[in-house]
């Protein structure tokens, strides 16, 4: 080998060596530029609402139906709750995002949706909420809001939307249904983890266990409101706090067609939210040929178009039927586990954008349906990105 093969292979070695330098430090930095943007991600936005936010945890029991998830014969239907409510200045301590996380880790890995890490990571969510709060004496009594989360999803991951109408002046009963959400601990310590239902044979058989699941949320939604508005049962936080004639409920995905069924079915309820859940009967059930719920209806979603039946039944629900199409979001950005999620790039902010949309539409909405405010439901709007609002029913249709 001659002296100028020598000096040409060692210069291209050195080309090599301060490349593959080059390419270190630039992944180093990337690594730090997403490890500084995930960690500065970590927390629920802050409510924009006058109240602080206080939450507590209650656990209620349906002796009247048993628990179609397990064996025991004489095991009843649990239904677990996270409140959140405007709370009086001073009082309370600071909550943590998700409790228990060490006991529902196992479960929360077992549903898919978070690695090891991200479930570590819950830890370090910064959460304004208060624990165990005293309720504020702002109001002699508020309107109730219930929530159902989306399928394997626990209902702490609706926090940012939860806290956003608690500081506006409204109690928001969260309901974790056991065995559909990722993982609850039952009140015999057992843990309840999110079961996927048996693989079906054929589309029917599909969308009966669907239905079966949704009818499964509908009651326990059913008998939340009941013992909520029995005041006693929830404990002395909510006695004689809850207006009955003011009462809302929200679902995101297959949580969004049981709060639509719940509204249907129900006329106490004054109003209900649909986040981008559809099915077999579009936004309003899991059965085909529905019709939208009587009361006033918000479907926000990510879809630009529905089908022609959906929006025919959109059509005839008339006044107090609304349609928000955000087109940017994605179907968990409705839920906070997408703010969470490592960021490449520090100025990304699609779930961001969601969230705020979705804070800002839902308490527009639900000011005009449980207030009786008599302005333009979605006037000043917070719209970080684009959004379509189509009120029904449209004209020249």
């Amino acid at each position: 080998m001659g002296p100028g093969e020598t000096r040409s292979w060692s210069s291209r070695r050195g080309r090599v060596r301060r490349f593959a330098a080059a390419v270190s430090l630039v992944f180093v930095a990337v690594l730090a530029v997403a490890g500084v943007s995930t960690m500065a991600s970590l927390e629920v936005p802050d409510p924009t609402g006058v109240h602080p936010v206080g939450r507590q945890r209650v656990m209620l029991v349906d002796q009247q139906r048993p628990e179609p998830h397990t064996a025991e014969l004489n095991d009843r239907r649990e239904v677990h709750l996270v409140l959140w409510y405007p709370a009086r200045p001073g009082t309370g301590r600071p909550a943590q995002y998700l409790d228990n996380l060490d006991v529902l880790g196992p479960g929360l890995r077992a549903g898919g949706d978070l690695s090891t890490v991200a479930v570590r990571g819950l830890r370090y969510v910064r959460d304004g909420a208060m624990a165990d709060a005293v309720i504020a004496d702002a109001q002699p009594s508020y309107p109730l809001v219930l929530l159902s989360p989306g399928n394997a999803t626990n209902v702490e991951f609706y926090a940012s939307l939860a806290e956003e109408l608690a500081s506006h002046g409204y109690v928001v009963a969260g309901v974790n249904h056991p065995y559909q959400v990722a993982a609850v601990v039952r009140r015999d310590h057992a843990l309840a983890i999110y079961q996927e239902p048996p693989r079906p044979v054929s589309p029917r058989e599909a969308g009966e266990q669907l239905s079966a699941r949704i009818d499964e949320r509908t009651q326990d939604l059913r008998f939340v409101l009941t013992e909520l508005l029995r005041s006693a049962a929830a404990g002395s936080l909510l006695a004689g706090r809850l207006d009955p004639t003011r009462v809302a409920v929200i679902g995101h995905s297959n949580g969004g067609v049981a709060a639509a069924e719940m509204c249907r079915a129900n006329q106490r309820i004054a109003g209900c939210v649909n986040l981008d859940g559809l099915q077999a009967g579009g936004p309003f059930s899991s059965r085909a040929g529905a019709e939208a719920p009587a009361q006033p209806f918000l479907f926000l979603t990510k879809e630009r178009q529905l089908r022609d039946t959906d929006e025919a039944a959109l059509q005839r629900a008339g006044h107090g039927a609304y349609k928000v199409v955000v087109p940017s979001a994605s179907h968990d950005e409705f839920a906070d586990g997408a703010l969470f999620e490592q960021a490449w790039w520090p100025f990304a902010g699609s779930a961001d954008d969601t969230i705020t949309v979705t804070r800002g539409v839902v308490t527009a909405f639900l000011r005009k349906t449980l207030t009786g405010d008599t302005s333009d439901v979605f006037d000043n709007l917070p719209a970080p990105t684009d959004i379509h609002v189509y009120g029904y029913p449209l004209p020249g249709k």
